[in-house]
């Protein structure tokens, strides 16, 4: 368990950062959600983009990035618990490999997480043969 402390703590932390990132995002679309729409003539310009279609793709966006966040959150956050039971799971994977595209701190934790991945591997392999 010990080998595992550390890891659990940074995808705690990490987790929790985009979590509330993601929460924050959300609030702030409601919040200046009237600002957007005085903006609306200079975002709307272009064909896709026209009328109603403009508020459906903001809102679209916005709802997209925000699932984002907080799955990306979640995720390292069951990391984060499977590391503290010191039985990573297929979710440590999956974190570790998303949080490779964060710079610069996810993907030191990526990398950090991949390389402890591997090594749990090897043990397990060694300690059946």
């Amino acid at each position: 368990m010990k080998r595992f402390k550390w890891l659990s703590i940074f995808h705690y932390i990490w987790g929790g950062i985009y979590f509330f990132f993601g929460l924050f995002i959300f609030r702030i679309y409601f919040d200046f959600s009237r600002y957007i729409i005085q903006m609306r003539p200079s975002l709307c310009l272009n064909e896709p983009f026209r009328g109603d279609a403009c508020d459906s793709w903001i809102i679209l966006f916005t709802i997209a990035m925000h699932i984002f966040l907080l799955g990306f959150g979640i995720v390292n956050i069951m990391a984060g618990l499977f590391y503290q039971r010191a039985k990573p799971n297929t979710a440590n994977w999956i974190a570790a490999c998303v949080n490779l595209l964060s710079l610069p701190i996810g993907t030191a934790l990526g990398i950090y997480s991949l390389l402890k991945l591997n090594n749990y591997l090897k043990e397990l392999q060694e300690s059946e043969n």
